[in-house]
């Protein structure tokens, strides 16, 4: 299938924004999972000598969340001085720096957030099949 290179950055735009929506709601759930466990004493007491482990995908979780926003104030950051360029030198298009630290940034806390995200959900679930072979 032949693609043109608009269409493939559209398409690239597309993922690149599902990606982060899912990630959101993957650290989210980690989240309500390990709180829930967390809060509920009387029916998962074997949880509380998990209790480590738990807030440890927790912090990788929050930490993915933070990256989400990171990425986000630096894409904005980058849009915003591009602008800026441009309607200083009245031009109509030019070129994004991809050696501009901030530019980077955007990018290096998009992946980030996706590894931390993948790391904290499998390590609540090893923790879960840890807690659930200990009941």
């Amino acid at each position: 299938m032949k693609i043109k290179w608009a269409d493939g950055e559209k398409r690239k735009d597309k993922f690149s924004e599902e990606l982060s929506s899912r990630t959101r709601a993957v650290n989210l759930g980690v989240l309500a999972v390990t709180w829930s466990i967390l809060a509920a004493r009387d029916s998962l007491s074997a949880a509380t000598q998990y209790k480590t482990p738990l807030l440890e995908a927790d912090v990788l979780a929050v930490t993915a969340i933070l990256l989400d926003f990171v990425q986000y104030l630096a894409g904005f950051v980058t849009m915003s001085r591009f602008l800026t360029n441009l309607q200083i030198g009245q031009e109509d298009e030019g070129y994004l720096n991809p050696n501009d630290p901030v530019y980077r940034a955007s990018h290096i806390a998009f992946w980030a957030k996706l590894v931390l995200s993948a790391v904290g959900s499998v390590w609540l679930l090893a923790t879960l099949a840890r807690i659930i072979r200990h009941l």
